[in-house]
């Protein structure tokens, strides 16, 4: 089935080595219980879709406009079932709502799971096969490394090198690594069997611009703040890095 996918992004500021993430909300049409969905969004993104304030809520029903389904599925749900109180689908405490009138009902004693409409929030049933909503977020990490050593940095504390699908990302990864402290950034490109692939997106065709035979050290991709090109590079050079 083809994946539909919208996102919104923001910026939330942060001290310490990442200076600046970005959250993303990824809206994927395929139907799945709340659990596949669960385990699709931390295989590819991160989790599904938590929110914390009005505006990112506001995010997460853009995101889900282009749905064609009245509930979409997000990451939260009962910490036991019938219980009114929600988690995250990583534990941590609900502190938002922005539940629909009348809801949450648990109609039949079974909606256990939380879904995003145009016109607020509902509890559905775990079980049943919804649209769903992913997060994810990119990050800047002012630590100098290789890109083995990124990519394990990235894998230990986030989920992956970035590297970007879309002509959208590609200018939000130009924001975001304004404030590295090396010219040129580690991203997740690396040239594998005769083609430039993503460790954290496959496959990755036509957003940027790199030889298509490099020479063996020269096999990662990195994104130049000066030029603003994206290059291949000596892996074993060393560059701040993208995760995401």
């Amino acid at each position: 089935m083809a994946e539909m996918k919208s996102s919104f992004v923001f910026f939330l500021l942060l001290s310490g080595m990442a200076v600046c993430l970005k959250k993303e909300y990824i809206f994927m049409q395929n139907a799945m219980n709340w659990a596949s969905a669960q385990t699709y969004c931390r295989t590819n993104y991160m989790d599904p879709a938590t929110v914390s304030n009005d505006e990112e809520n506001q995010g997460l029903v853009k995101a889900a406009a282009v749905s064609k389904s009245l509930y979409n599925w997000i990451g939260m749900n009962r910490t036991e079932p019938g219980l009114n109180i929600w988690q995250w689908s990583d534990r941590e405490p609900v502190n938002f709502f922005k539940w629909s009138s009348g809801q949450p009902n648990n109609y039949n004693g079974i909606e256990n799971c939380a879904s995003v409409s145009s016109g607020g929030w509902h509890d559905v049933a775990c079980a049943n096969a919804l649209p769903f909503l992913c997060f994810w977020r990119v990050a800047l990490v002012n630590e100098s490394k290789t890109w083995e050593e990124a990519r394990e940095y990235c894998r230990m504390h986030y989920t992956g090198l970035f590297s970007p699908i879309s002509e959208e990302q590609l200018a939000q990864a130009a924001n975001v690594i304004a404030q590295t402290q090396t010219v040129s950034v580690w991203t997740g490109l690396h040239f594998v069997n005769g083609q430039w692939i993503s460790v954290s997106r496959s496959p990755f065709t036509n957003l940027v611009s790199l030889p298509s035979c490099p020479s063996q050290d020269y096999r990662c991709g990195a994104f130049n703040t000066e030029t603003n090109m994206w290059e291949n590079h000596d892996c074993t050079e060393e560059f701040n890095f993208l995760c995401y």
